[in-house]
């Protein structure tokens, strides 16, 4: 799947009767005149929004816009030095991991060099979420849909842990474009 019609589907889906937070449009390439070196670049090429989504529910994240990206990367690839100065951090971050999103302030990036998506806990524990921002953003889609249509939002028990018929339902839908490994982490990294 293309990135574009990725994000037509997330755009279709976005919103759910006021759950997520935002609005954005696609671009269509027609009237897009700029040279993309990634797709994060397309990203943003072919989404118009100038404030934070945020995808409420199960699937909790929070999307920064184009404007906001640099800022972004705090506390992630820049860091305060003991001056209170900032600085690169080339030790435990690299710099082709860009952050666009986040989860509980946890890291979701795209690495410029291979094009997957990850997150990322406290700089401690990586999951490879995608091989791609368009798998992401497709799967994405499907699991908001799934959470709304068929769950009604009513995904967790009394002690608020994820039902586990949700959890497989969830897990078919990845398994339609990720490996066994990425699976695991996106399942782990969003419900633990």
């Amino acid at each position: 799947m293309k990135l574009k019609e990725a994000l037509t589907k997330f755009n279709n889906v976005f919103g759910r009767n006021k759950t997520d937070l935002g609005n954005f449009s696609v671009i269509d390439d027609a009237v897009k005149n700029t040279e993309c070196t990634d797709d994060l670049e397309e990203l943003y090429s072919l989404m118009s929004f100038d404030n934070v989504l945020i995808i409420g529910g199960e699937f909790f994240l929070t999307i920064q816009p184009k404007i906001k990206l640099d800022r972004a990367q705090e506390g992630w690839y820049i860091i305060l030095n003991k001056e209170g100065q900032r600085q690169n951090d080339d030790t435990k971050w690299n710099k082709d991991w860009v952050v666009f999103a986040n989860r509980n302030d946890d890291a979701v990036y795209f690495d410029k060099k291979n094009g997957g998506v990850y997150g990322s806990i406290n700089k401690r524990q990586f999951f490879h979420l995608s091989s791609s921002l368009a798998d992401f953003f497709f799967l994405l889609s499907e699991c908001m849909k799934l959470e709304e249509e068929k769950y009604k939002f009513n995904t967790s028990d009394d002690e608020e842990d994820p039902l586990e018929n949700f959890i497989d339902d969830t897990e078919g839908i990845l398994s339609k474009c990720l490996s066994t490994k990425q699976v695991e982490d996106f399942l782990s990294f969003f419900f633990g």
